[in-house]
């Protein structure tokens, strides 16, 4: 339920609810002693409150936002894919591979689904590794400028997700040792390039704005700190990279038919080193962005998503000269029948798409509660609950996200209509009736005397 929290996060910005360093969720929400949305730097809702001001409240804005970043994050991958093979024509054709390859991993697929923070934070660690090679590869004055972009683009992904936004700073280092092009030397200087920029709007924001002193202090020392040392997710470190290796089974499973397939060109393709070393190099700048969060116990699958681009562009480096040199045998009736079951394939996914638009895809029985009572206490109320039922996520997060509805777990509240668990009414309660509207997980009580107050 964390996409539709960020959503109700980011539409509340953009009704003047909150701060850009103090978001907030609802008037019932409190963390440390903060009313304020503090489980994340803000940069995520801050971007995504510009589409709730362009489009509205419509169920489709974060879903337009998800579509956003997906597209940006597939610019930056067949981008670095083109910057790498400007000089090979006939390979610069399979910038699509890359994009394929990362999609079709599951926790991408369903980070972008679900308004995750990781599909910002994937644009911005894209861009930064575009930029870095794009000032390693210029050696006009242009490459400083690029550098600097790299070095804001990693602000920006840790202003999105805190220091994991951190891990392109590398990419120079990585570059240095597998391309004799760059020296060592002069790795180390474009790295400390890329570091300063982040590091002085950091410095800036510290000295100057209290309000983002206040707010970066406080993440660090209750959400990073605390939850590192008090809130583990998994008992070994290592679990992530198990998440990580069934992820990129679909993606491994298309390097190992390539190679099957096509196994008589495997001769040729072995003397191609600049493309092996190309892609040991994107598989150390994936694993830089895995392995530090070996570190904490605190884990979960879609922390790895912003690295996976990376190995399926160094799976990519392997496939594409393989196929390349077995497909300019392949008859052109071959290519366009090709052509036509991949259209075909899209066309049926796009359809489909449009005709399940709307519909519940998940929590069926849920959304259907949800909207009884959004007609019943309206826009804007306010529900007493027990403990339990607050803690129910989806139940809240689905009333705030559509009808801004809070659920309060203040004991004795006055004046508010009550839920409680199905079936599941205290003894004690007396002044209430229930409303037979038909509901499936949870009651609605309404008092006897009296209209409702929101």
């Amino acid at each position: 339920m964390d996409g539709t929290q960020y959503a109700v996060v980011a539409r509340n910005l953009a009704e003047g609810h909150g701060t850009f360093w103090f978001p907030f969720l609802s008037e019932t929400w409190n963390r440390e002693g903060l009313n304020a949305f503090m489980e994340q730097p803000p940069l995520f809702y801050f971007l995504e409150s510009l589409f709730f001001r362009a489009f509205g409240d419509g169920f489709l804005v974060e879903k337009l936002f998800c579509l956003f970043t997906l597209l940006s994050s597939a610019f930056f991958i067949q981008g670095i894919w083109k910057m790498l093979f400007r000089k090979q024509p006939e390979l610069l054709a399979f910038y699509w591979l890359p994009v394929l390859l990362w999609f079709i991993s599951p926790s991408v697929s369903w980070v972008f689904k679900n308004n995750l923070i990781e599909t910002l934070m994937s644009c911005f660690v894209l861009a930064s590794v575009y930029f870095s090679l794009a000032g390693i590869q210029n050696t006009h004055a242009l490459k400083w400028l690029y550098l600097i972009l790299a070095g804001f683009f990693i602000f920006c992904g840790s202003l999105t997700k805190g220091l994991p936004g951190f891990f392109p700073i590398v990419v120079p280092v990585f570059y240095a040792l597998f391309h004799n092009s760059l020296s060592f030397k002069k790795s180390l200087l474009h790295t400390v390039v890329i570091s300063v920029m982040p590091l002085l709007i950091y410095f800036y924001l510290w000295q100057f704005s209290v309000s983002a002193k206040e707010s970066i202090g406080f993440y660090i020392e209750h959400r990073l700190l605390n939850r590192i040392e008090n809130d583990p997710t998994v008992n070994n470190r290592f679990t992530i990279l198990l998440w990580l290796f069934i992820d990129l089974l679909p993606m491994l499973f298309v390097f190992v038919f390539v190679f099957l397939f096509f196994k008589q060109k495997l001769a040729g393709i072995q003397r191609e080193k600049t493309t092996l070393k190309t892609a040991v190099f994107f598989f150390c700048v994936g694993l830089s962005g895995v392995l530090p969060l070996c570190i904490t116990k605190v884990q979960r699958e879609m922390y790895y998503v912003p690295a996976i681009p990376f190995f399926a562009l160094a799976m990519s480096f392997f496939i594409a000269p393989v196929i390349l040199k077995s497909a300019i045998h392949w008859p052109q009736a071959l290519l366009r029948k090709l052509g036509l079951v991949l259209a075909g394939l899209f066309l049926f996914t796009l359809g489909y798409s449009i005709f399940k638009a709307g519909s519940d895809a998940r929590d069926h029985e849920v959304l259907q509660d949800v909207r009884a009572i959004g007609k019943i206490i309206g826009k804007s109320g306010k529900l007493y609950s027990p403990y339990l039922v607050y803690r129910r996520w989806d139940l809240q997060f689905y009333l705030l996200r559509y009808f801004n509805i809070s659920l309060s777990g203040e004991v004795g509240a006055q004046g508010l209509s009550r839920i409680y668990s199905k079936n599941q009414m205290p003894d004690t309660l007396k002044g209430y009736h229930k409303l037979n509207v038909g509901l499936r997980t949870v009651d609605l009580f309404l008092r006897d005397a009296a209209p409702v107050k929101h």
